[in-house]
């Protein structure tokens, strides 16, 4: 297995977090390369989707599918992706009380078969990838 880790503490409340992390139709304001994401049901464990991220060259990656397999109202969730077939990548976000506010933490792990070496190839984007969706999703809070 394979993880990596990032959060920072925020003065926003809880449940501001929550609703950017429930609206979909903002991720792509803070996450990244995303260009669409598509929920088929609740917000809620066991519900499935779709992703689709921008490249630099404009490009999208092919819809990769996934399933929120946790989700804790108001504290966090877990979303689940394949990669490769064998490799399960969970995105884990969590919003914790701390300080005026909150802590905003996301987590990304590898499991399963070749993840350690997966997370050798892509351990770096993945590592950019969560300090800035943290980062801006706590800008756009505080905007």
């Amino acid at each position: 297995m394979w993880n990596c880790e990032y959060g920072v503490e925020v003065g926003v409340t809880g449940a501001e977090v929550w609703a950017r992390y429930t609206d979909l139709d903002t991720w792509p304001e803070w996450y990244g390369a995303l260009s669409s994401i598509r929920l088929d049901g609740p917000f809620a464990a066991g519900s499935e989707g779709v992703i689709e991220q921008s490249m630099e060259s404009g490009n999208r990656t092919a819809p990769v599918p996934f399933t929120l397999t946790d989700v804790t109202d108001g504290s966090g969730f877990t979303l689940l992706t394949r990669i490769g077939g064998q490799v399960e990548m969970r995105s884990v976000c969590a919003i914790a009380p701390a300080g005026d506010g909150v802590r905003i933490t996301h987590r990304a792990e590898l499991d399963g078969p070749g993840s350690e070496q997966m997370g050798a190839q892509i351990g770096a984007q993945l590592e950019e990838a969560l300090r800035t969706g943290v980062d801006r999703l706590a800008k756009v809070l505080t905007s």
